[in-house]
């Protein structure tokens, strides 16, 4: 009976220093900035919260691994479970319980996942993560902030909240494809030298080009725009307010994305496929809708179910998207209070 307790002990002590061995190899990849790089540790070693955060402190300061860089060198797949691991590590201090906010999370999710885009994520959190450490004041700009996941683990700031405005996800992340430039952040010229300083440290110089007024940061597929120059922000916003004042009675896109959802029962995502249909002036697939939309909302009077499409086509050319335009008032109103 003792030598077979033995042997158990044997087998058990030996999965253990496998499981070590193995931890040890793939440390690049388990170390991760902040907590979710400690329980990556906890996880594989299996050892308690305040050993792995010891672990962790000593890898920094001793390997000169590039924390920051290795997010991206593992698979879609493990770069998809690193973000959902930040999503749920970040959502205890959100403000939101997971109940309030768990279909929502799971919808965005699930389309982060099909459009391959964790590790755009992953780079938009690092470099928001630098910024805050060198600035209190708003940096994020772009449509991007229509995400929850974004919001909830620190991307977007606290000041753009999608639930509290009214933003619509499907809007800047479509079926299908990924969005052009989801994440852009605006980097003061007070502290550009040194946030140039840390990106070259942790990316390297090869990884950054210019375009269009800005720099494109890139680490594999993924990539966020630096903008440098608040003037562009404000000529755009300029431009948003006069067509702001131009508008109809409902003055931006999501209106009108909610109006379909709400008098026809599109999905969002649905919503989102006829305005970009509408934009680009399809004229065989928006008699299509018109057709569909008429006969989803046959609850209203056939005049006017055909008059709402109507506005809805007309307006939607001259609506803004009010993640953009929120992201760039945020900006505008902590460099410019008066």
């Amino acid at each position: 009976m003792k030598c077979i307790k033995n042997n158990e002990a044997k087998v058990r002590r030996s999965a253990d220093v496998y499981a070590i061995e193995k931890a040890i190899a793939e440390l690049s990849v388990l170390i991760r900035q902040g907590k979710a790089g400690v329980v990556n540790i906890q996880r594989a070693l299996r050892v308690s919260y305040p050993s792995a955060a010891k672990i962790y402190d000593l890898i920094i300061d001793t390997s000169g691994i590039n924390i920051k860089k290795n997010i991206f060198e593992p698979d879609e797949k493990r770069q998809f479970i690193y973000l959902e691991q930040l999503l749920l590590d970040a959502l205890p201090d959100s403000g939101y319980t997971s109940d309030e906010v768990y279909e929502r999370l799971n919808a965005e999710m699930a389309a982060i996942e099909e459009l391959g885009m964790a590790a755009d994520f992953l780079f938009a959190h690092s470099v928001a993560g630098i910024l805050r450490e060198l600035t209190d004041y708003p940096c994020f700009v772009g449509i991007g902030c229509c995400s929850l996941v974004a919001y909830i683990i620190g991307i977007t700031g606290t000041e753009l909240d999608p639930i509290r405005h009214g933003l619509i996800f499907e809007r800047g992340f479509g079926e299908d494809k990924k969005p052009e430039n989801p994440f852009s952040f605006f980097v003061f010229e007070e502290i550009m030298s040194e946030f140039k300083e840390r990106i070259n440290k942790i990316y390297g110089d090869s990884l950054t080009y210019s375009r269009d007024g800005g720099s494109v940061l890139s680490a594999g597929d993924a990539s966020i725009t630096i903008l440098d120059s608040i003037e562009p922000l404000q000529y755009a916003y300029a431009q948003l307010e006069t067509s702001l004042c131009n508008s109809a009675i409902a003055v931006f896109q999501e209106d009108y994305m909610r109006l379909m959802h709400y008098a026809a029962g599109y999905d969002y995502t649905e919503a989102d496929r006829i305005r970009r249909i509408i934009e680009k002036r399809k004229i065989k697939e928006i008699l299509k809708y018109r057709k569909d939309f008429v006969r989803k909302a046959r609850h209203l009077p056939y005049a006017e179910s055909q008059r709402l499409f109507t506005e809805i086509q007309f307006n939607l050319n001259r609506a803004c998207c009010k993640a953009y335009v929120l992201s760039v008032k945020t900006v505008l109103d902590a460099y410019f209070p008066f």
